[in-house]
């Protein structure tokens, strides 16, 4: 015989984690059951008795990122302003552990998006390049471009074969995009060196 739900006077056949479809969905967003706390009591809790040596782990919904969410905002953010007050003008809630997922107030701090992009370095968690959703170009891609460009092809003419603007293609080729990708070493050659 399969199980009914634990929210009191449901009797709706189980889905998920002793809830029903209805009261699982509920479960998963920012209302919560009557039986289960809040978002917020959960944080409150939590946080009371965190020690700055461990992470306390975000157990409701992600993002695609790995980002807890309270609703809209990163429930890291809603830690590090309940433990640290508003955030300061242009300031991003920056983990110190390097945990995505973490909301121990003791590992969140307000941080500059520079400095907050350096943490993520440190940690090993900054996206680059095709670890960005949304990138439109590969590695090859940027070889190939600074490669024409140090040939002394046209943006005009390289725009057309990669799907960036006019302006990326002359970043890319400053190495103000994609600075971080080492340079291959025939790219330090004028092209016809390169090919004797």
């Amino acid at each position: 015989m399969r199980n009914h739900c634990t929210v009191a006077g449901c009797h709706n056949l189980v889905k998920a984690r002793g809830y029903c479809p209805m009261h699982y969905w509920r479960s998963r967003t920012a209302r919560g059951v009557a039986d289960r706390p809040t978002y917020m009591d959960w944080l409150k809790n939590a946080n009371d008795s965190a020690t700055p040596e461990e992470c306390v782990i975000w157990p409701f919904w992600t993002n695609v990122d790995g980002y807890g969410r309270v609703k809209t905002v990163g429930a890291h953010r809603v830690v590090c302003e309940l433990a640290h007050g508003p955030a300061p003008a242009g300031h991003e809630a920056a983990h110190i552990c390097g945990v995505r997922s973490c909301v121990n107030h003791h590992h969140l701090r307000w941080a500059t998006p520079k400095e907050n992009s350096a943490d993520k370095a440190i940690h090993g968690t900054l996206l680059r390049g095709v670890e960005i959703n949304t990138a439109r170009l590969t590695e090859s891609d940027v070889h190939e471009i600074r490669r024409l460009k140090a040939a002394g092809v046209p943006t005009r003419e390289i725009t057309p074969h990669f799907p960036v603007n006019p302006n990326q293609i002359r970043r890319i080729a400053a190495r103000t995009s994609w600075s971080w990708l080492p340079e291959q070493s025939i790219l330090t050659l004028p092209l016809k060196e390169a090919t004797q």
